[in-house]
């Protein structure tokens, strides 16, 4: 099983979540919301003890060169190592499908969860297909919000997730992973929370990719104001 695969659920285009797989590690939507977990060599079966987590996830399975086939509706698809995958996997466990900004990157560094900081994980991108409701007004080719497990375009939905009750907002950091082409509305009403919040630029970051070296960066918006093409 060892390989880069996305996961599809009951025959949807979009995927759903990333993993890498090699003899020693297993990553989970390693460019966005997961981690790389160790495994050991003499035991591949702990590749389980990382993924059943997910209710989507069992492990009777049918494994061919390109396809993994679960006994549930859920099949992972083993993805090429190029730019188009790279770009893909800043998509990997949300709802929403994202092509992020990009910029040259000198050195890549993953967030530090535990740098005693509450870090809030924040992204915007249209809808993949599986999401799609128009009867309650989930639109198609619209770009939302995702907080935690919530779609949203509203200015105090974001107010209510960044303004965490139980922590001092200078101990706030906020990633954001946005689509490049997210209208300007849904920028302003994020800027405008970020101000009416008096959050710093210190304190946000936003995802870049480097398409040359095929890394990614959360980017602090001091540098150069957050956006960039």
């Amino acid at each position: 099983m060892f390989g880069h695969w996305h996961e599809h659920l009951n025959g949807n285009k979009d995927f759903d979540n990333c993993y890498i797989i090699s003899d020693s590690t297993i990553s989970i939507n390693k460019l966005t919301s997961g981690a790389t977990f160790q495994l050991e060599k003499t035991n591949p079966s702990q590749i389980w003890e990382f993924i059943k987590y997910s209710d989507k996830i069992v492990q009777s399975h049918l494994i061919t060169d390109d396809k993994v086939t679960f006994m549930n509706n859920t099949e992972w698809i083993r993805q090429p190592v190029n730019s188009e995958t790279f770009l893909n996997d800043f998509s990997a466990g949300y709802k929403v499908n994202i092509h992020p900004f990009k910029s040259a990157i000198e050195k890549s560094e993953s967030i530090a969860f535990n740098n005693g900081r509450l870090n809030i994980l924040l992204a915007c991108g249209k809808l993949k297909n599986q999401h799609i409701d128009t009867k309650n007004g989930f639109l198609k080719n619209q770009f939302y919000f995702q907080i935690n497990d919530k779609i949203t375009r509203e200015y105090e939905d974001l107010l209510e997730y960044i303004n965490c009750t139980h922590c001092q907002l200078d101990k706030i950091n906020l990633y954001v992973n946005m689509d490049k082409n997210t209208p300007i509305e849904l920028k302003r009403k994020l800027d405008s929370a970020l101000n009416f919040l008096n959050l710093k630029q210190s304190q946000v970051f936003y995802l870049k990719a480097d398409l040359k070296k095929s890394t990614n960066e959360y980017q602090n918006t001091t540098a150069n104001n957050g956006y960039s093409k």
